[in-house]
């Protein structure tokens, strides 16, 4: 669930990949092709080592 009336990360998160994977194809005129992959794993950054 979203808090305020705001959409869940993973709804906005699926919106994107599926807008910025379809523009892709139709812009570079390819068919199926997958940008994405199929889940995210969200992970906060606590560190500078987890950064690299």
């Amino acid at each position: 669930m979203g808090g305020h009336g705001n959409p869940p990360l993973h709804k906005i998160v699926g919106q994107l990949k599926s807008y910025t994977n379809k523009k892709y194809n139709d812009i570079n005129k390819t068919k199926n092709l997958i940008l994405w992959q199929r889940n995210y794993y969200d992970h906060i950054i606590r560190n500078e080592k987890e950064c690299t």
